[in-house]
């Protein structure tokens, strides 16, 4: 839900061996059959392609067979309780009866990898979910059916990723990233042209200031001229008095 709420778009699903059938109810949602928690509503709009490889979806042949002791598999003594009727892979269980009750509730596109040799799931036992797209590989075991598919797995979500038309909720939400988008835009324009405006304001404030701190120094200035004139003229007209002062001096003495 997360993936899908941050991208706005229905995500994909690649499940493998027994998380395949363990995904699918996540995905169903509701109760779960041997605590009776409830999961939550279902998820199927949020999931666009559902792939599952080497899927137990119906359970696994190293279940049938075993016999039943009051009312629980024998067989879950030496394989940790995965075939128990209740929960486990058994054919038969609870559990797989409900992740197999309800149609193409797994995603947009569902497609269901398998093995004609798969030893865990079973030599010719249905892996598929019901519904489902079947992809069949030759000659791999459980383990090779996994990894040695990876390639064939990505193509095949790129494969459904292309066709796949988008949904009404798709689209509505786009239109609903759009406008936020646009909002964004438009709100960091704003804050761009005021930043831009309070800068030239401070730009402006301290060229007046400058202007204002010159025009204070031009009157000292001229004022020091107009000092240096006077005593210029001062000069010029005291030096002739006292070299008249000393000529009478000299002709009288």
């Amino acid at each position: 839900m997360a993936v899908s709420a941050y991208s706005k778009q229905p995500v994909d699903i690649v499940a493998f061996s027994l998380g395949s059938p363990l995904t699918r109810k996540a995905i169903k949602g509701g109760r779960c059959v041997d605590q009776n928690v409830r999961l939550g509503r279902s998820l199927s709009s949020r999931i666009g392609t559902f792939l599952s490889v080497a899927g137990a979806n119906q359970g696994s042949d190293l279940c049938e067979g075993c016999p039943s002791f009051l009312g629980a598999s024998v067989c879950s003594i030496t394989t940790a309780g995965i075939c128990s009727p209740l929960n486990g892979l058994n054919q038969n269980s609870t559990f797989l009866k409900d992740v197999n009750n309800g149609r193409l509730y797994e995603g947009k596109y569902i497609i269901s990898l398998e093995s004609d040799s798969d030893e865990k799931i079973g030599y010719g036992f249905p892996s598929e979910i019901p519904g489902s797209l079947r992809i069949v590989v030759k000659d791999k075991n459980h383990v090779e059916t996994i990894f040695e598919t990876v390639n064939l797995q990505i193509k095949t979500i790129k494969k459904f990723n292309k066709v796949r038309p988008p949904t009404a909720l798709e689209k509505k939400r786009e239109e609903i990233w759009k406008r936020n988008w646009q909002k964004t835009i438009e709100k960091r324009k704003q804050q761009q042209q005021i930043k831009e405006k309070k800068l030239k304001e401070k730009l402006e404030k301290q060229e007046k200031q400058k202007q204002k701190s010159e025009w204070k120094e031009k009157p000292k200035k001229g004022n020091a001229a107009a000092a240096d004139s006077n005593s210029i003229n001062t000069t010029a007209i005291f030096f002739p008095f006292l070299l008249s002062l000393l000529f009478h001096y000299i002709i009288f003495f």
